[in-house]
C-alpha cells in the first residue's frame, strides 16, 4: 500500500518538475537574464526526479533533461566566468 502512494507521489512530483522546467524553458527564450543558479537548481531537481521514475516515464523524463543540458552547462559557465571576474551572482 505504501509503495502505491510512493509511486503516486513520485509521479506527481515529476509532473510538477516537468511543468516547471517547461515554464523555465519558455522563460529562457523570453528573458535572457534568467539567474544561472536557478537554472542549475532546477536542472538538479529534475535530474533527481528522473532518477526516481521507471519505465516510459523515466525515458521521457531523461529525454527532457537531455534537452535542458545545454542551458545547464551555459549557466555553469556563466557562474564560473563571474567568479573569475570577482562577481557574485545572486538568486532573484
Amino acid at each position: 500500500m505504501q509503495r502505491k502512494y510512493l509511486r503516486i507521489l513520485v509521479t506527481m512530483i515529476t509532473a510538477i518538475v516537468l511543468t516547471n522546467a517547461s515554464t523555465i524553458s519558455v522563460a529562457s527564450t523570453e528573458s535572457p537574464q534568467l539567474n544561472p543558479r536557478d537554472v542549475i537548481n532546477d536542472y538538479r531537481i529534475l535530474r533527481s526526479s528522473c532518477a526516481q521514475t521507471q519505465g516510459e516515464e523515466r525515458r521521457q523524463c531523461f529525454a527532457h533533461l537531455n534537452r535542458q543540458t545545454e542551458r545547464y552547462q551555459h549557466a555553469k559557465e556563466r557562474i564560473k566566468s563571474a567568479q573569475m571576474l570577482g562577481l557574485r551572482l545572486t538568486s532573484r
